[in-house]
């Protein structure tokens, strides 16, 4: 894992470890405090994937959280706290969790259990709400857990994912989120505003 400058045009490792035979780092995430960076490592297919964190200034890695079996973790935002990453892990089988990891202890507290593994998840910029992709488009669900809101509808209702809507980002004012839809032929980006959890309106193409 690496860290581009941009201001001063550098690039430095964060990271020592070496990528092994079909694996790696993926997904690093800076933390909204510019302190720590956490990224998702695998090894082979038949490892099973890890969490872990380290300091943006540099400094040693630590894991927080390890995989069931050959099971996948990845990390998809952190609470703007910067107390806690939104994650998402599979199990061997159909079993599949939206988790808060607790950057300090490394402690899981499950968000939602799912069908799908989520293909994109974030945090409102109050902490409030959660947004995730699965092939039935996005849904919202209050942080602290509760009944999920779909947002977005994948309008085939088929399992093609990128149809409803995937990479679901909320605006930094926290009043749309912005999704990748292949709704109408080809990859655009869409927006769908929301008010306190609830989708407003229809989405837009922007």
């Amino acid at each position: 894992m690496v860290v581009r400058d941009l201001r001063r045009n550098t690039t430095r490792a964060l990271t020592s470890r070496q990528r092994g035979p079909g694996g790696g780092a993926a997904s690093g995430l800076i933390s909204p405090d510019n302190n720590q960076v956490a990224y998702s490592w695998h090894y082979e297919n038949t490892a099973p994937w890890e969490l872990w964190i380290v300091p943006l200034a540099g400094g040693s890695s630590r894991v927080l959280l390890r995989g069931e079996e050959a099971g996948a973790i990845q990390p998809f935002a952190w609470s703007p706290d910067s107390k806690d990453l939104l994650a998402a892990r599979a199990f061997p089988g159909p079993r599949r969790q939206l988790i808060w990891v607790s950057a300090a202890s490394g402690s899981v507290r499950v968000l939602e259990s799912v069908e799908w593994f989520p293909v994109g998840a974030s945090v409102s910029p109050d902490g409030r709400y959660v947004a995730y992709a699965r092939p039935q488009g996005i849904f919202l669900v209050a942080a602290d857990g509760g009944k999920e809101t779909e947002a977005v509808r994948n309008p085939s209702g088929s399992q093609a994912s990128a149809l409803g809507g995937v990479y679901p980002i909320w605006s930094s004012d926290g009043s749309q989120i912005l999704f990748l839809s292949t709704r109408t032929g080809e990859p655009a980006l869409w927006a769908i505003r929301v008010d306190a959890g609830k989708p407003v309106g229809e989405p837009e193409l922007i």
